[in-house]
């Protein structure tokens, strides 16, 4: 299933859940980050854990290891999960009999490790796709975000900036004081302590300045009190203070990403006491989880720490490190206002010594535009083949090969079953083939033939007494895919 930022997947998820389990189905859930799949459990009632974990108990030998049979996975934020750990669960999926729904959005982050089997899977099974925008309340805006998601940033930083939700300073100074000012006056003005938004930027340095920008707003106010206790890396908290948790501890209670607010600061024992802004539990930081560095301040995060979040409003610091995907994350996590801020030209430093002043603000516009034109996102390998035409499969039978000899004719053997073409596809892309890497032949029921992906058409291999002959079909077919060794 894919859906847009604020299409509403977790809803959606719900719903199935309730219809899967009242047919007597199993259903659990997992997702890379702790916090998402804590979500995924909160908002459609799936029991959850991260990948990480569930693999760790799915590879255990015996009757305790595997998935049940007509068990249903579900797979969120599968987007930003590598190719090799979703191939591990398909692998499961197939040897349990279960079925596998992967949830997310190719549009959005992409994985940090080696990826692309999402977005390839997308391109070529049958996909439920959730289209409309439940989430920005202008219609305008909800434009606009379709317009950077699909690839066309200037037409959505035209849409920004004729809104005025694009902000321009002349120094990096002057724009965060400026962002942070808007973030204390809407605080102020609208959301009181609740703190209904958000700061976000790419870099981590980024989310600290404005974090201790935030601060001192608020201990002018008189909304930091008690004593403050010193941590890692030079923070320091007190009573009323926004934080975020960085790492899993179960025995806490809190994950990588929970945010909470500051109750008592005991500088004796040397504890934070805390209490969760989801629904109100408390709980109690040691020191040992002070002094690692496992808390921050959470007033201001980053684009990848802002995915899956929603709020009344954000505000985004642009540098020239955001990208297309990363624009996309965070210019979306706002229902009511989302607003960018930029620098129009080079620092103090440069312009002193080339004697210039800062450059126009439709020259920090195309620099902002150009920035998102960049997209971080992933490829198979044999997608990237297939576009510079690179044959991906043994030449037809009959066809040259290279040295001018005929190709032998190959017994293939194909599959229309989504799942069987799912590992298969993982298989091929992390070269995991271990049951077709000799035979030419592949192990999957199902009709004979073989499927590749082109750039104008597919070609298919149909099956004629067993001996292949090509045959070119004129329909873009992309609903499956076969291959072999």
């Amino acid at each position: 299933m894919v859906g847009k930022a604020g299409a509403g997947k977790t809803f959606a998820l719900h719903a199935a859940r309730d219809a899967w389990q009242a047919s007597g189905v199993r259903v659990i859930g997992c997702a890379l980050a702790a916090r998402a799949a804590a979500e995924l459990h909160a908002g459609a009632g799936i029991d959850s854990y991260t990948i990480d974990a569930l693999l760790a108990a799915l590879d255990r030998p015996g009757p305790a290891g595997g998935l049940a049979h007509s068990s249903v996975l579900v797979v969120d934020e599968a987007g930003m999960v590598g190719t090799r750990k979703l191939a591990r669960l398909l692998d499961h999926t197939e040897r349990g009999g279960a079925k596998l729904v992967l949830v997310g959005d190719h549009h959005q982050l992409p994985e940090i490790d080696v990826g692309g089997m999402f977005r390839g899977l997308v391109n070529r099974l049958p996909v439920v796709e959730l289209t409309d925008n439940r989430r920005q309340r202008q219609a305008w805006e909800r434009d606009a975000l379709d317009e950077l998601r699909g690839g066309d940033p200037a037409a959505a930083v035209a849409v920004y900036n004729g809104a005025g939700r694009v902000v321009v300073g002349d120094t990096a100074e002057a724009v965060r004081e400026q962002l942070v000012s808007d973030w204390w006056t809407a605080r102020t003005e609208h959301d009181g302590p609740g703190d209904r938004g958000v700061m976000i930027a790419a870099r981590v340095n980024d989310v600290e300045d404005l974090n201790d920008r935030a601060r001192v707003r608020l201990a002018a106010a008189g909304e930091l009190t008690g004593p403050a206790l010193p941590a890692a890396a030079g923070r320091e908290f007190q009573a009323g203070d926004r934080i975020v948790c960085l790492r899993n501890d179960r025995r806490l209670g809190v994950v990588n990403g929970t945010r909470a607010r500051v109750t008592t600061a005991d500088l004796a024992a040397g504890t934070l006491t805390a209490r969760l802004e989801r629904d109100g539990r408390t709980f109690v930081l040691p020191r040992g989880y002070l002094d690692a560095g496992h808390v921050a301040h959470g007033y201001a995060i980053t684009g990848h720490k802002a995915q899956g979040l929603t709020t009344d409003r954000a505000w985004v610091l642009g540098s020239d490190a955001i990208y297309r995907e990363w624009g996309y994350v965070a210019m979306s996590r706002g229902r009511d206002s989302n607003r960018l801020y930029i620098v129009t030209g080079a620092d103090s430093a440069e312009e002193e010594l080339h004697g210039h002043g800062p450059q126009p603000a439709a020259d920090a516009t195309d620099e902002l535009v150009q920035a998102l034109r960049r997209s971080r996102r992933q490829h198979l390998a044999m997608d990237g083949a297939d576009i510079a035409g690179i044959p991906t499969h043994p030449p037809c039978p009959g066809s040259p090969t290279p040295h001018g000899s005929t190709a032998p004719a190959r017994r293939v053997r194909a599959t229309r079953d989504p799942t069987r073409c799912a590992v298969a596809l993982g298989r091929a892309a992390t070269g995991r083939d271990d049951q077709c890497a000799s035979t030419g032949k592949t192990t999957w029921s199902g009709s004979w033939g073989r499927y590749r992906r082109t750039t104008s058409s597919e070609q298919r291999t149909s099956m004629t007494g067993g001996v292949a002959s090509p045959t070119v079909s004129g329909t873009r077919v992309v609903t499956w895919i076969a291959w072999t060794a």
